[in-house]
Order: C-alpha cells, then structure tokens, then sequence
C-alpha cells in the first residue's frame, strides 16, 4: 500500500516548524511540495519528510559515520555550549585512542569553565582510560562520577541538543547521532541524573 500524503500542518508538526516556514522553504526550493491539481492544495510525500530530516542542517537530526566526525561532533559540543554540559563516557571500546585530541579537548574545557559553564562527566571509571581522563578534570575542577552504560556515550548540551554515540573496535563504524530537539534532551538530562545520583567517586575534587 502506497503511504498517504501528508498536508502542510502535518509535515510541519512532523519536523517541529510553523506551516509558514514551509511556505518559505517552497519559495526558496527547500522542500517544494506537490500541489492538487484541483484545489492547489500542498501536500508532502511522507519519504520526503522521513529525507529532510535525516539531511542535517536546520533539521533535527544528523547522522555522522566514523572516528574523525565523532570528534568534530564533541568539538562543536564546547564551542556551542552557553550553561551546561552533562557527558556520560562509556568504556573506550577503541583501539584508536589519539592523545592529541585529549589535549585539544581538554584545552576546549578549559575556556569552557572560564565562560562559567558547568561541566559534569560520568565515566566508566573501572576502565584505566577513563580513570586517567577523570584525574585530569578533576584537576581543573571537573566533577566525575563512576558509573557503567554499556554500548554507548551521550552528551547533553544546555538541556536542549543530544550528541549520541555508539563506540567501535573499528574507528570508521562509529556511530553519531546529533539531536537538536529538547525534548529527546530533557529525557536524556534526567536518565544523567539518575546516574549522577547512582554514581560515585571519592575524592573527586582533588588536585
């Protein structure tokens, strides 16, 4: 069976937009939709709506393969970030651990905490890594908690965007899920509380 089409109130509601900004994407050939023929009505495939939002841009969605975006994907995490920043670290499944890129971030931490944002980390603390990673934020006032997520890490940015990923032995098939939708956030803010709250580690402020 041929799935319906959708009209322009329920493509917009669908994305997360007014009717009015399909009218203005239409006009700019964003998205253009199908017209009946008869009363000149809008109407969207429901496979051009599922598209747009797996296109990224202004869409909610963006899906990035392998190591090197992943890392683009954290980076853009502290040059957006205005309040607060909830991470949750699963083990380092990877045999492409870049130490490099842990100065570089850390370097971003460093401006972010001078900004006035507040930082938190959950890590898999069993893991020598992640271990070594939370001794480092602990010396610039970065409060780690241990507790284990198995298959995945996740990143919460001002309550309101979701980075997802899911590690890889092979760094080319990780996985980045990137949710710009505060909804998916606010579930994902209070799942990292209800670790936080679980979590533990002694000593955690020290230098």
């Amino acid at each position: 069976m041929k799935p319906r089409s959708l009209t322009i109130s329920e493509a917009a509601e669908i994305i997360g937009v007014h009717p009015n900004t399909l009218r203005n994407w239409e006009k700019k050939g964003i998205m253009v939709p199908d017209r009946d023929p008869e009363t000149n009505y809008r109407y969207y495939h429901q496979e051009q709506v599922k598209a747009f939002l797996l296109r990224g841009g202004v869409a909610k969605l963006k899906i990035w393969w392998g190591y090197e975006n992943t890392i683009k994907r954290r980076v853009e995490d502290f040059d957006k970030v205005k309040n607060t920043l909830d991470i949750c670290v699963s083990g380092t499944v990877t045999t492409h651990h870049d130490k490099s890129v842990d100065k570089k971030l850390d370097r971003l931490r460093k401006e972010a905490l001078e900004k006035g944002v507040e930082i938190r980390f959950i890590r898999d603390l069993k893991d020598p890594i992640q271990e070594e990673r939370a001794d480092v934020a602990a010396k610039m006032g970065i409060e780690t908690r241990n507790c284990k997520v198995d298959g995945m890490s996740f990143a919460i940015r001002d309550k309101e965007v979701v980075g997802i990923e899911l590690p890889s032995d092979n760094p080319d098939h990780r996985l980045c899920l990137f949710i710009n939708d505060k909804g998916v956030a606010k579930s994902f803010s209070l799942f990292f509380d209800m670790l936080w709250d679980k979590g533990s580690r002694p000593n955690t402020w020290r230098v």
